[in-house]
């Protein structure tokens, strides 16, 4: 307003209609009811303001390259272990 006075917000519209003035914000509409009462010309101005929109959580694909990498080696070295422990059949049953 002119006066640089802030409105209040209230809880309910039953209190808008009975208070000289405030505001309130019905989510399921999306709607903004304002009431002023003045004396005189007055400036009613509205900010908006619109939460951003967070992205998903999700791995990056550069980590889930890297688990891939590092499962993909150990399975390698698991197989070259088990490989190496390997007796030939003719040790075994010679």
């Amino acid at each position: 307003m002119n006066d640089n006075l802030s409105l209040p917000n209230l809880p309910s519209l039953s209190a808008l209609s009975q208070a000289s003035s405030g505001w309130i914000y019905i989510g399921s509409t999306g709607t903004v009811m304002a009431k002023l009462t003045t004396d005189g010309p007055s400036t009613l101005r509205f900010l908006m303001y619109t939460e951003p929109i967070q992205a998903p959580v999700e791995l990056p694909l550069r980590l889930i390259e890297a688990i891939l990498v590092v499962m993909v080696c150990l399975e390698l070295v698991v197989l070259v272990i088990l490989g190496s422990r390997r007796t030939p059949l003719r040790m075994r049953f010679g």
